[in-house]
């Protein structure tokens, strides 16, 4: 029997993880937090978690990147079993190329329909 595993997905469940472990483990949570969390625009003073007070604010990239930071390890655990449950059979009825394109849009849309509702 065959594992054939969408590749996208893969990527996407793999660099979830070692974001999340780095994040968690690796002592970058305030960085990486304060460089990719998506923040509205403007800028403002932020408390972070080890008490240091910091000014963030929104940057482009941060539609983007703020997917891949995970609050916990139940957060990343049921993501990463909901993007392992759904992701293959989303990949494989389209081309990877177009579930690269199509993963940063749904993230940008669920990141601005969760503002206004």
């Amino acid at each position: 029997m065959k594992f054939d595993f969408p590749p996208v997905t893969g990527a996407l469940i793999v660099s979830c993880v070692l974001i999340f472990l780095l994040q968690h483990y690796g002592g970058y949570n305030d960085s990486l937090i304060a460089h990719f969390a998506l923040w509205p625009f403007g800028h403002e003073q932020a408390r972070m978690a080890s008490g240091r007070v910091i000014t963030v604010g929104f940057e482009p990239w941060q539609l983007i990147t703020f997917a891949f930071l995970h609050g916990g390890w139940l957060h990343i655990l049921f993501n990463m079993w909901a993007l392992f449950m759904f992701g293959p059979p989303i990949e494989r009825c389209s081309a990877p190329a177009s579930t690269c394109c199509t993963t940063p849009c749904a993230r940008c849309w669920r990141r601005w329909r969760s503002c206004w509702w």
